[in-house]
């Protein structure tokens, strides 16, 4: 307790819940009138010793490859590479959002299967009917993501060291990514003997 500054245990557990609290966006600190000056101290300093710690550093995604496909004829269907969705969440999901794509087009995951909603760790490819006309069109990846973050304080002689694990939810989107296709049949004709 001393070391947050608060008089008791009764201050620094109410400090604690409050940042807890704060974390999980239940109340925001600074809006509140503290009536106690130690649990509005405490409260603040364990809320940024939460948010500088290395635990909480923001959720990313990244998709992979971020440069344009080619999608190369397969069977019935153009199909790109797989791409992977990296991230540092533990969990979540994800949905490829294709913009003025054909008639059609497919996402399908590594094993083939079509998929309207992909898992964290799960990768993709991208199909389009092979007697689709040449062309090119964007993508992105929409998801979902939740990362685990641990808020701890270290107590002392009366108080006993606490962590509290908080999940955060966060949207990301990924920049635009292009994918294109040469139509079946849209042969290059060469003059012989030039």
């Amino acid at each position: 307790a001393e070391q947050l500054g608060v008089a008791n245990k009764n201050e620094a557990h109410y400090a604690t819940q409050l940042a807890v609290w704060n974390a999980l966006g239940q109340l925001d600190v600074n809006e509140l009138k503290h009536e106690n000056k130690n649990v509005e101290k405490a409260a603040k300093a364990i809320i940024s010793n939460a948010n500088n710690s290395e635990e909480t550093q923001d959720v990313f995604m990244n998709v992979i490859p971020a440069e344009k496909q080619k999608a190369e004829l397969k069977g019935e269907f153009f199909e790109t590479n797989l791409y992977s969705v990296q991230t540092n969440a533990k969990s979540g999901s994800y949905k490829v959002v294709a913009k003025n794509a054909p008639n059609g087009v497919r996402i399908v995951s590594e094993s083939g299967e079509v998929k309207d909603q992909l898992s964290v760790g799960e990768k993709f490819r991208i199909q389009i009917p092979k007697n689709t006309k040449t062309g090119e069109f964007n993508l992105s990846v929409a998801a979902n993501l939740t990362k685990v973050q641990a808020i701890a304080y270290r107590g002392t002689d009366t108080v006993q060291n606490a962590t509290v694990l908080l999940e955060r939810n966060e949207e990301k989107l990924s920049s635009d990514l292009a994918v294109n296709w040469e139509a079946a049949g849209s042969l290059k004709i060469k003059k012989v003997g030039e």
